[in-house]
């Protein structure tokens, strides 16, 4: 079984079952939240240090910079979670897989201002 989904930051990407004997579902559904989240980590780094012109060290999802450079470091990422945040992404993949609102009930959207994230002195993702 082969399906292609479009990837705002990695364009289209083909999902593949490689045990054609028989799937198992289980582990599939158990390794798509640990996933989804490390490519979440993955696209907030791609965005935020795209054209970074300055020393940076990374390890799996954790950066170091100088010093010198942390503020701006903290703004690209503010800058860059904001920017991959923003809408419903979640929905987004369900309906990219087809997964129907009847199988995976869509979760209401906050109120919440993500421009409050671009003023905040701590973030946590």
């Amino acid at each position: 079984m082969e399906q292609r989904i479009h990837t705002t930051f990695n364009g289209d990407v083909m999902i593949r079952d490689f045990n054609f004997k028989e799937p198992d579902h289980k582990k599939e559904v158990s390794s798509f939240v640990p996933s989804f989240v490390h490519s979440y980590d993955a696209a907030l780094l791609k965005e935020a240090f795209t054209n970074w012109h300055h020393p940076i060290a990374s390890i799996h999802d954790c950066i170091r910079v100088l010093p010198r450079d942390m503020d701006r470091a903290l703004d690209r990422i503010r800058y860059a979670f904001t920017s991959i945040v923003d809408g419903d992404p979640l929905a987004a993949v369900a309906d990219e897989l087809e997964v129907e609102p009847t199988e995976l009930k869509r979760l209401p959207k906050l109120e919440q201002d993500l421009g409050c994230v671009l003023k905040s002195r701590y973030m946590f993702n």
